[in-house]
């Protein structure tokens, strides 16, 4: 019994983070900043394909000035996995990211690794990193 409680708790965190990952990128094409601010760990590290990483503050300065814009972002559900221990989940994806950086049009596949950490009952990205696929 113990195992089947363990697997539905793992389930539930998995699923409850999942959407968080959709989420966050929906809050970011949409502009909801209040909503990514209050998902993103105080020491949060955002680290994109090309290797620029962002703090938490440099991540949400260079969105609301339109430094960075993400116009759409498509997740594909069937490559998303996550696994969790305790307070810490660590989600894989894919997906298709379309925007731009300093005005330079983007569109790329990716492959990404988040790891969100549970703090006052609420999961923070805690870090992310991307690669080109």
């Amino acid at each position: 019994m113990a195992r089947y409680e363990v697997a539905c708790a793992q389930k539930d965190k998995c699923s409850q983070i999942q959407r968080l990952v959709q989420a966050k990128f929906d809050w970011m094409v949409q502009g909801r900043w209040d909503s990514l601010e209050a998902t993103l760990h105080p020491a949060a590290r955002y680290i994109h394909s090309n290797g620029w990483t962002q703090t938490r503050a440099e991540l949400l300065e260079d969105l609301k000035s339109q430094k960075l814009v993400l116009s759409s972002v498509r997740i594909l559900p069937e490559k998303l996995q996550c696994w969790c221990h305790r307070k810490t989940c660590v989600v894989m994806g894919e997906g298709f990211f379309a925007g731009a950086v300093a005005g330079q049009a983007f569109s790329v596949p990716l492959l990404f690794t988040e790891t969100y950490h549970k703090i006052n009952r609420r999961w923070r990205l805690l870090c992310r990193q991307a690669v080109k696929i």
